[in-house]
């Protein structure tokens, strides 16, 4: 392996620079196992009134490739709002999209692309 993990134990309080520290490990041991051709993360909004958003990203074969929401945030929203679906519609775009439109709704995303 090309990296070095950080172990914790259960008494470690889990904080923003920890969880970070997980996502960059995570992404350093999928990427040296050799399964993995390419991973794309962002983020976007859902405003207020606004239920769907269309995102363009690096072409990937789709039959090879999912999406994910690894976290968000929202807004005066209430929870039938925080529904929030994600999906690859082509190779380039991938569509997020929740069942009303109340609030605003941050999303972190990510689209994993294998061999």
């Amino acid at each position: 392996m090309s990296y070095t993990p950080t172990v914790w134990d259960e008494n470690t309080p889990i904080t923003p620079a920890r969880l970070n520290n997980l996502e960059t490990q995570y992404e350093l041991a999928v990427a040296d196992a050799k399964v993995i051709k390419s991973i794309q993360t962002g983020e976007t909004s859902l405003q207020s009134e606004n239920g769907y958003d269309e995102v363009n990203i690096n072409a990937v074969n789709v039959s090879k490739s999912i999406c994910f929401i690894a976290g968000k945030e929202s807004l005066n929203a209430d929870i039938n709002d925080q529904n929030v679906l994600i999906s690859l519609y082509d190779s380039t775009t991938l569509e997020i999209s929740r069942q009303s439109t109340t609030g605003i709704v941050w999303i972190k995303w990510y689209v994993i692309e294998f061999y």
